[in-house]
């Protein structure tokens, strides 16, 4: 997985040549390709940043923990990925963790929620690889938890599945900054 993925849907085991789990391993297996009758039920929300370009805010507050329209940016992640038929999620938490925890509702909106704590950041590749035995093969949605996004998330994975991709990426277009 490359640091400048935004959202994707993706195999979370490692490329070929590499081992998958343990150094014992010498053959990296290819992941299975998603097929329409793949189950897409999981996905890792990357909270763990320090959101240093948004200080003072985070200072106390993760940065997927603030709001947008009075609703954590992390809820609206929440109510996108359950809306297109996730079921399990694993956040992984660094920064201010506490903040995080506490903007889900009870109840977590249906979803089965579990937290992946970093002593110390591991960046987009060392978190995926920490939860690899919770992802287990079958794709997953990845998506950052400090952001807004409108695409259809439902759409993605009928395409994913369609391409039997082994991943597919999702880049939101970024206006252009005004003078």
């Amino acid at each position: 997985v490359r640091k400048d993925w935004r959202h994707g849907l993706c195999h979370p085991t490692p490329g070929p040549g590499r081992a998958l789990s343990t150094p014992k391993q010498s053959v990296a297996r290819r992941p299975a390709r998603a097929s329409p009758e793949t189950p897409l039920m999981k996905a890792v929300i990357l909270a763990a940043g320090l959101g240093t370009r948004m200080r003072p805010l985070t200072n106390r507050t993760a940065k997927p923990a603030l709001p947008v329209l009075n609703e954590p940016l992390i809820v609206r992640t929440l109510r996108e990925l359950k809306r297109a038929g996730v079921s399990e999620v694993m956040i992984n938490l660094h920064h201010r963790p506490d903040s995080i925890r506490a903007a889900i509702p009870a109840g977590s909106l249906g979803l089965k929620i579990r937290y992946s704590r970093e002593a110390t950041i591991l960046g987009t590749g060392g978190a995926l690889r920490k939860v690899r035995g919770w992802a287990g093969r079958a794709p997953l949605f990845v998506v950052n938890g400090d952001v807004i996004f409108d695409f259809d998330l439902k759409a993605m994975t009928a395409l994913h599945r369609k391409t039997g991709a082994l991943a597919t990426l999702r880049k939101g277009q970024q206006a252009a900054p005004k003078d």
